[in-house]
């Protein structure tokens, strides 16, 4: 009989042993200040919003277009990153064009990962490079046309 290969448990945070739960915490409950949200859509490892479906939703098509480091940054702050750094950040990004590129592609990945999307950072800068504004689009639709999977929040 063959038998499956479970990976070793991550070793524990220092000065707790193995299997002991953390200081004021029992057994079955979340860690203080957070809060977990289930989706009520599966992951099935794909986007669900397409790539050139931007005109699906004509507000965020148009918010995208006009001013799209603030659809940007509305994005960043639903996969738990800073809103403001992002958004001025974008903003620098529409002088020095770099900095935008890195910046969505961070935020697609992130997008990617809360939602358990198959990609590679190396897809996201192809997609980026060539069409920055339906990346917007699919990020932002991606994430609040549907609740999210998994929230962790302090």
């Amino acid at each position: 009989m063959a038998q499956r290969y479970s990976p070793s448990p991550s070793p524990p945070p220092y000065g707790q042993q193995m299997g002991q739960q953390p200081m004021g915490q029992q057994m079955g409950q979340q860690p203080m200040g957070q809060q977990m949200v289930q989706s009520m859509i599966p992951n099935t490892g794909v986007w669900n919003e397409t790539l050139c479906g931007c005109f699906d939703n004509l507000t965020v098509c148009c918010m995208a277009y006009f001013c799209w480091p603030y659809v940007h940054a509305k994005t960043a702050e639903a996969v738990g990153e800073n809103c403001c750094s992002h958004f001025w950040g974008a903003t620098v990004g529409l002088i020095i064009p770099c900095i935008g590129i890195g910046l969505l592609v961070f935020i697609r990945g992130k997008v990617r990962e809360a939602r358990g999307i198959m990609g590679s950072c190396f897809k996201d800068t192809c997609v980026v490079v060539w069409c920055p504004l339906c990346v917007v689009c699919q990020s932002y639709r991606e994430m609040y046309d549907r609740p999210i999977d998994l929230i962790a929040r302090q």
